[in-house]
């Protein structure tokens, strides 16, 4: 009796161990079932990890022939897998509504691929081939190019431009699209900072605070390095953030929003490293401008108002702008101070400089260009009517020096050499035994 209860409670217990394994193998293909196939869409499991850029379930890649390892599905889910180099180009290409965003998909080919309606939100599709494939439908915010190789067919407002996906909510940051043709681009919500460009063809649909002129993408945060702006509109541009450098101007139309230290002056961009070769700024209006590193050869000035912040070696004298290799052709700098001043090689042909006050005058090579009768000696300039007061002339050679009318109160004059020099009353200092101008006038 008692070895019956113990057979029939053993076979009991194996009955209920059979019936948990079964149950628990239903369950267990009950999860996978529901992990494959949600809503009537096959999805890839996500055990596997190769190939991934954070996410699951992405395939890997034939390092000989390209090829990935798991077939190509509607809707399958490759979010954030790195698919670089891929070739699809052999293969069904089906990935309409595919999941690829933020996919690495760099070098992929994906020549004739049905991408109708797939997610490449911030993808990465630089260098990728894409001849015949189609994106209809398919949302490219975000997605970053570059070298695109071949023609697709794509969304409304997009086009293959220089090699990059341009359209709405594009990142092309530092994009290069020097002579691209934009007809029919839509740009809203793109990031543009740093893109480069210059001989745009056509027009497009740009962001707020962006325009198209003399044929470069103008906006927040614009590579404008070298760019040629003279008689360009700018109405309604935003400068904020863009890089100007060695830009060149003149004869701009309308106002800006211009970075610090920029402005608009007599029709010339000018602000920290400006190409103002030549530029005209006579009474020009310079409160708040920045010239470091502007590029200020041959610059012509006169009645400049307000101060502005300058490169070393130029300063504003007379309302005139006084530095190396500035035009002060004709200028009246009567009375002006040119103490520290650098003049190499301007040119003040034809200058007024009565009562002009020097001293640590920079020359420099190429010479300055002077006035008649005007030289340069040890950081004075010394001409007729200068004022000479207090300088430091001890030792000094003033063969041929014109001093008419100049002011010499306290110069130190020990040792000078005069040989046919002009003094301040007129007289020359060959006139007298040994040759000098001391009690000749101008204080001496």
């Amino acid at each position: 009796m008692d070895n019956d209860v113990s057979t029939a409670t053993t076979k009991t217990t194996r009955q209920g161990r059979q019936r948990r394994r079964i149950i628990g193998g239903a369950v267990a293909a009950a999860v996978v079932v529901a992990a494959v196939v949600v809503g009537g869409t096959l999805q890839h499991s996500k055990a596997g990890t190769s190939g991934a850029l954070g996410g699951v379930g992405c395939p890997t890649i034939d390092p000989t022939t390209h090829h990935l390892s798991t077939p190509l599905i509607p809707g399958v889910d490759w979010s954030s897998c790195n698919l670089s180099g891929g070739n699809l180009s052999d293969l069904s290409m089906n990935l309409s509504k595919a999941d690829l965003s933020g996919g690495n998909l760099v070098g992929m080919t994906l020549s004739g691929a049905n991408l109708t309606g797939s997610n490449l939100s911030g993808a990465n599709l630089l260098g990728a081939t894409l001849t015949g494939a189609d994106f209809t439908g398919a949302t490219l915010t975000g997605v970053k190019s570059g070298q695109i190789i071949g023609t697709a067919t794509l969304p409304a407002g997009w086009i293959i431009a220089n090699g990059y996906l341009v359209g709405p909510g594009a990142n092309l940051t530092g994009a290069n699209l020097l002579g691209a043709t934009l007809t029919g681009a839509d740009f809203t919500g793109a990031t543009l900072t740093g893109v480069k460009s210059g001989q745009i063809i056509g027009t497009a649909t740009l962001p707020a605070g962006w325009i198209i002129a003399n044929g470069y993408l103008v906006g927040p945060g614009a590579n404008l390095t070298g760019a040629i702006l003279t008689g360009a509109t700018l109405t309604g541009a935003n400068f904020t953030g863009a890089t100007l450098t060695g830009v060149k101007s003149g004869q701009i139309i309308g106002t800006a929003t211009l970075p610090a230290g920029w402005i608009i002056a007599n029709g010339y961009l000018v602000g920290p490293g400006a190409n103002l070769t030549g530029a005209n700024l006579l009474g020009a209006t310079l409160t708040g401008a920045n010239f470091t590193g502007a590029t200020l050869t041959g610059v012509k000035s006169g009645q400049v108002v307000g101060t502005a912040t300058l490169p070393a070696g130029w300063i504003i004298a007379n309302g005139y702008l006084v530095g190396p290799g500035a035009d002060l052709t004709g200028a009246n700098l009567t009375g002006a101070n040119l103490n520290f001043s650098v003049l190499t090689g301007a040119d003040l042909t034809g200058a007024t400089l009565t009562g002009v006050q020097s001293g640590a005058v920079t020359g420099g090579s190429p010479s300055p260009m002077l006035p008649a009768k005007w030289m340069l000696l040890t950081g004075y300039l010394i001409g007729p009517g200068a004022n000479l007061t207090n300088a430091n002339l001890m030792h000094k050679n003033l063969t041929g020096a014109d001093l008419t009318g100049a002011t010499m109160n306290g110069a130190m004059m020990t040792s000078v050499t005069y040989s046919n020099t002009i003094c301040p009353d007129a007289t020359n200092s060959s006139a007298q035994t040994p040759e000098t101008c001391a009690g000749h006038g101008g204080g001496l």
